[in-house]
């Protein structure tokens, strides 16, 4: 993500229960976001927000610096359907991000 800077709010959602059918035992899994800026030295963690089975995950940022930074999402899937298995993330706030998918190398590097 490219950031201008600013108060910003991240989060990571899923579809609403209210999609599926009164039928589907639908439960959200757990999510982990990790946020870190890029820099000379590598990655710098900044900081992280966990939730328990909630429908989306924010992580509200005061004053975030202009820069490069890396989201990492970790969710716990077993009790949804693989076919739903997406999420969205978003970002809200004065600034402007820019989001771009990145994947791991073979090697563990970003």
């Amino acid at each position: 993500m490219t950031a201008t800077g600013g108060e910003e709010t991240l989060s990571v959602s899923f579809k609403d229960k209210r999609y599926y059918a009164k039928k589907d035992e639908i439960k959200y899994g757990n999510t982990k976001m990790i946020l870190a800026k890029r820099s000379e030295e590598g990655l710098v963690f900044i900081t992280e927000q966990n939730t328990i089975s909630n429908r989306d995950t924010y992580m509200e940022l005061k004053s975030l610096e202009a820069g490069e930074y890396v989201i990492f999402v970790s969710i716990d899937w077993k009790n949804f359907p693989v076919e739903d298995r997406f999420f969205n993330v978003t970002s809200y706030g004065a600034g402007t991000n820019e989001f771009r998918h990145i994947n791991q190398n073979e090697d563990g590097t970003l």
